[in-house]
C-alpha cells in the first residue's frame, strides 16, 4: 500500500525543526553563520558527510563543523542546505553571478 506524500511531509517536517532548532543534532559553521541540522539528512545528501559523520560515530565533538569560508560561502552553503531539505535549489544573484564567471 502506498502513501502518497508521504515523504514529502516527512521532509516538511524536518525542515521545520532545522528553522525552528528543534531536534537538531549538529551545526555547520561558515563564516559567522550557524546552521543547525540534522546528521542523518546531511549524511544523506552528502558523501561528504556521510564521510565525515561515519569517522567521528560518536565523537561529540562533531556537533559544531567548521567549513572552510574560502571554499564555500554562507550564501552558497545556506541555497545547498535549503536544497537538501526541500530539493528546491535558489541560486541568489551573487551565487549567479559567481556561477557566470
Amino acid at each position: 500500500m502506498d502513501f502518497p506524500g508521504h515523504f514529502e511531509q516527512i521532509f516538511q517536517q524536518l525542515n521545520y525543526q532545522r528553522l525552528h532548532g528543534q531536534l537538531c543534532d549538529c551545526v555547520i559553521v561558515v563564516g559567522n553563520r550557524h546552521f543547525k541540522a540534522h546528521r542523518s539528512v546531511l549524511a544523506a545528501c552528502s558523501t561528504h558527510f556521510r564521510a565525515l559523520f561515519s569517522v567521528a560515530e560518536g565523537d561529540q565533538t562533531m556537533n559544531m563543523i567548521q567549513l572552510d569560508s574560502e571554499v564555500v560561502t554562507a550564501e552558497a552553503f545556506a541555497a545547498l542546505i535549503d536544497m537538501m531539505y526541500t530539493s528546491t535549489l535558489m541560486l541568489g544573484e551573487t551565487l549567479l553571478s559567481l556561477r557566470m564567471k
